[in-house]
């Protein structure tokens, strides 16, 4: 379970801290460091300013919000996690099925005059009715 703000605060060198990632379980020393200040030791004996750069050290670089990622080990025994299992789907997977040609699309409304395409023949009629303003001829 995360640490949470109250147990941030009560965090003292001495105790440790316990994780599960991919399945390993992976614990960490808090130590006191030069000047006072909390130092996180793997069991590799690598030790970190933060339990989110120990966190991201088992986690191979990823980064990672230690807070979360480690839990307060209290010493009482945790229930061993039961694997989930994945149902896998008796249908086989749907072959590919070949690309539909779709059917070419429909020729566009265009001016005579100028050329121009328009989406819908209405747009053409007032483009006529008005070729005096909105027409210009192709050069």
């Amino acid at each position: 379970m995360a640490i949470d703000a109250t147990q941030r605060k009560a965090i003292a060198a001495g105790q440790t801290l316990t994780a599960k990632y991919k399945g390993t379980q992976y614990s960490v020393q808090v130590i006191t460091g030069e000047g006072g200040k909390l130092l996180y030791r793997l069991g590799d004996g690598r030790e970190f300013k933060s339990p989110s750069s120990a966190g991201s050290a088992v986690m191979g670089g990823s980064a990672c919000n230690g807070w979360r990622f480690w839990s307060v080990d209290d010493g009482a025994p945790r229930p061993a996690s039961k694997p989930v299992k994945i149902a896998k789907s008796a249908a086989k997977p749907a072959a590919k099925q070949p690309a539909v040609k779709s059917e070419p699309k429909p020729e566009r409304p265009r001016c005579d005059a100028c050329g121009k395409s328009f989406v819908a023949a209405k747009q053409l009629e007032h483009h006529r009715a008005n070729a005096d303003r909105l027409c210009r001829p192709a050069a």
